[in-house]
Parts: C-alpha cells; sequence; structure tokens
C-alpha cells in the first residue's frame, strides 16, 4: 500500500497561524517556564483525587475474627486458639470463621485448639493486622472484609463513574464558558465530594461521596495540563508535556503515602487531600484561558494580546506586520458553525482516530492501575478482576497498546490541526514508518521555491 504524504500543510508564506505567531513571541522562555510551575499545583489534585481512595478505603489482607472473650491473651495467641487454621487460606487460617465453644471452659482447661470444634461466622467483628496499615481507614473501621470484600472495589467504580458524568457535563462547560470556569468547577466538585467522605456513616453515603470526587477526576488535571501545552511552542512541546508528568506527578505521588501516614486516620488524609482543591477558585490569577478556545469563539483581538504579554515577559520583539497577517489569517479561516463533538463520529478520518484513542488510553489506564495493584498486592475485584491479572497479562496488553498506536498519525514536528478538516488531513497523510526528525532534515535541505512537495512511503 502506497500513500502520499505532505511534508507541510498547504500554507502560504503570508499565512501566519497560532504557532508561528507563538514561536515568534518566544518558544520556551520565562512566560512559558512560570507557567510551567504554574500548573504545579493542578498535578497535586489529580493525583490526590485518584489515589487518595486507596489509603482511604484498604484494609490489611491479614485480618480474623473478633473473640471478645480472649481479650486479655495476645493478638497471636488469640488467633491460635480461636481461628479455625486453613491451608488454602493466603495467611494458613480462616479469616471469615472462628470456634464456637464455651471459652471460659476451655481456658480454664488450659485446652488445645481442636480441628474438630464446631465452626461460625464472625461473631464480634474482625481483628486486623496494623503493622500494614497503622491508621484506621473506612474499610478497618466499617469491617469491609469477608461478605463485604467488595465495597471498596464498587466504590472506586461509582468514582469513574462519576469521572464519566463529569468529562461530559465539564466538557460542555469548557466548550460554552472556557477552560479557566471548567478548571475551577472540577476542583471544586472534587473538594466537596472529599469533604463529604469524610461524614459518610455507611456505604452508599461514602460510594455517593466518591462518585461526586470522580466527576473532578481527569478534568481537574488534564485541563489545565492541556491549556499549559498551548502556550509552549510546538518545537518544545513535547519536552515540556512529559517533563512536567516526570517531575510533579512523580513527585506528588511519591509523596502521598508519607501524608497519609502522617495524617494517621482515613478521615484526616481525605479532608488533606480533598480541602487543597479549592484553591482552584484562584486559578484566573495564575492560569490564562485557552488561546484556541478564544480563537474558537472569535475572540481574536484577547488571543493576540496574550501573544503580546508572552512577546513582553519573553523579551522577544515580534516581527513586524505578523499580528495583522495572523488575524487576516484567521478571518480567511474556514468558520465550523453548529458543530458538537459528534461531529467527529461523522468523519471517517477522526472516527478512526477517535475510537483508536479510546483503545489506546484503555489499555494504558489497564496496564498503570494493573501495575499499581499488583505492587501492592491488592486482591480484590477492580471492574475487571485485578485479583486474576498477574504480570504475565499486562505485556499482552502492553502489545496491543503498541499495535494499536502504530495506526494513530504522527504529530511530533507538526502543527496540531485546528479544525475537522485539518484533522481529516491528518488521519489521511500518514505513514506506518516516519521519522520525524529525518522528515525535517529534509525539509531544511529542499530547494528554495519549491512549494508543498510530497514524498512517497510504502506502508
Amino acid at each position: 500500500m502506497v500513500a502520499t504524504v505532505s511534508n507541510q500543510s498547504n500554507k502560504s508564506k503570508d499565512e501566519v497561524d497560532y504557532d508561528d505567531l507563538l514561536t515568534s513571541a518566544g518558544e520556551l522562555g520565562w512566560y512559558q517556564w512560570r507557567l510551567f510551575f504554574a500548573v504545579c499545583p493542578f498535578f497535586a489534585f489529580g493525583a490526590f483525587s485518584y489515589f487518595s481512595q486507596i489509603f482511604i478505603t484498604e484494609t490489611s489482607p491479614n485480618y480474623w475474627c473478633r473473640i471478645p472473650e480472649l481479650a486479655n491473651m495476645t493478638d497471636i495467641s488469640r488467633r491460635d486458639l480461636g481461628i479455625p487454621k486453613d491451608v488454602n487460606s493466603r495467611f494458613g487460617y480462616s479469616q471469615c470463621e472462628m470456634y464456637a465453644v464455651n471459652w471460659t471452659e476451655v481456658l480454664a482447661a488450659g485446652q488445645e485448639p481442636n480441628s474438630n470444634w464446631s465452626k461460625v461466622p464472625c461473631q464480634h467483628g474482625w481483628e486486623f493486622n496494623k503493622t500494614e496499615i497503622p491508621y484506621p481507614t473506612i474499610g478497618s473501621d466499617m469491617e469491609w472484609v469477608c461478605d463485604k470484600n467488595s465495597y471498596q472495589a464498587t466504590a472506586q467504580s461509582m468514582f469513574f463513574v462519576g469521572s464519566i458524568l463529569g468529562g461530559i457535563i465539564l466538557g460542555w462547560v469548557a466548550d460554552r464558558f472556557g477552560r479557566i470556569p471548567a478548571i475551577i468547577s472540577s476542583c471544586l466538585v472534587g473538594c466537596i465530594g472529599g469533604v463529604a467522605s469524610t461524614f459518610a456513616r455507611n456505604f452508599i453515603e461514602f460510594t455517593a461521596a466518591r462518585f461526586v470526587m470522580g466527576i473532578s477526576y481527569d478534568t481537574c488535571l488534564t485541563m489545565p495540563y492541556l491549556v499549559i501545552l498551548e502556550y509552549i511552542a510546538p518545537k518544545y512541546r513535547t519536552f515540556v508535556a512529559n517533563f512536567s508528568f516526570a517531575v510533579f506527578f512523580s513527585l506528588f505521588i511519591t509523596t502521598l503515602p508519607w501524608i497519609a501516614l502522617a495524617c494517621g486516620h482515613w478521615k484526616i488524609i481525605s479532608l488533606a487531600t480533598s480541602l487543597p482543591l479549592g484553591f482552584a477558585v484562584f486559578t484566573k490569577f495564575v492560569l490564562p484561558e485557552s488561546p484556541r478556545w478564544l480563537l474558537s469563539k472569535g475572540y481574536v483581538d484577547e488571543a493576540t494580546q496574550k501573544i503580546l504579554v508572552i512577546s513582553r515577559t519573553n523579551k522577544k520583539k515580534l516581527p513586524p506586520g505578523i499580528i495583522e497577517k495572523f488575524k487576516l489569517s484567521t478571518s480567511k479561516s474556514t468558520k465550523e458553525q453548529n458543530q458538537n463533538w459528534l461531529e467527529c463520529l461523522r468523519r471517517p478520518g477522526t472516527r478512526k482516530m477517535f475510537i483508536l484513542m479510546c483503545l489506546e488510553y484503555t489499555c494504558c489506564v489497564i496496564v498503570f492501575d494493573g501495575i499499581v495493584r499488583c505492587i501492592g498486592q491488592l486482591d480484590y475485584d477492580f471492574f475487571i478482576t485485578f485479583s486474576a491479572m498477574s504480570f504475565t497479562e499486562l505485556p499482552v496488553i502492553c502489545a496491543l497498546g503498541m499495535i494499536i498506536a502504530f495506526a494513530l498519525p504522527e504529530t511530533a514536528l507538526k502543527a496540531m490541526p485546528n479544525t475537522f478538516e485539518e484533522a481529516e488531513e491528518l488521519s489521511r497523510n500518514q505513514c506506518l514508518f516516519s521519522i520525524p526528525f529525518l522528515e525535517a532534515r529534509r525539509e531544511n535541505n529542499k530547494v528554495v521555491g519549491q512549494n508543498n512537495p510530497s514524498f512517497e512511503c510504502e506502508l
């Protein structure tokens, strides 16, 4: 199969797009570095909203029935005497049954445990090995074990159900009112959901609070993250995108366990990881509005004003007439009126990219969650059954994600599409084996005056 790919967009030398304007104002100067650090708190919000439930709900896997009559004995002695042995159990004893005997007579006679004694389900709750999780969680407080072992996973499932609703509602808010209002709304909803979790008196109330918390998930991080990338010139966009996650996200997810230990109680953990989201009300003072959103709404003057601020902050002088050329190019561009997200499903190229990106993201999330939970040795059901998933399955999903990625168009060193037509062109003009830096070198070696040359690649 042969595909013809254009090395550059169909753009005359007098046309100026937003990336051209941004590059002229400074590709990666003081203004961009200031925004780079300004987005740092939102990585904390994303890490806290997603990972906090692990530290709030998880119970020690090492637990057994509580027997009040044996309270004066050590925990090991209580367990050895009152809990039936079970060679098939993870710890060698039953976690959901206890012996039903007259403990006064057993203690008076100094009897040893007998496997012939009658057994009953736990009658007085459970004891937990506190050396593994040294503070109370809602799972241990409400004893979500044995027949309630799925409660943690169910609550987390509702968290992700909330994230689906949040993606739809907050996505609409972002398109209708702007990215900054969507960021603020997302974080405030997460703050409310997290605080409400501390007042939960039962599983239903806690699950409802987690659903509300889930509405903020993704938007509270990805929206400001993407807004900042719009202010980074294409040359450095990939570097900043990866470097910010490597630094900030890693920082907060590795700090979270220490925060949990310092808090010492699940309610304090919930407050410590949700109240900071309330500071998002000050977002408009630290983050600018998305320039592409401004342009999509026809606010060209507002968008160009931001470019002027960038150039002044970076101490870069814009080329003469570039603002006027940009406004003229913008006015000539085709405006997509009365189109919504369903438009991407009506067009074959964008429909294909949308479906593939959904599958790719699913593979990434499964691997990410699977590794976290396998390492943590969590053994409860989570959408799919992670108790049945081991490291042998994860490479298969990684390989699937790798294969899917081959079918996606290369975006390195290319201007991102602003319209559905440009997205369709990006989808059509792709090669299976494309090496961006070699294409850039080939572009620099082209004869001056050649307009819109093309090359062929074999798939």
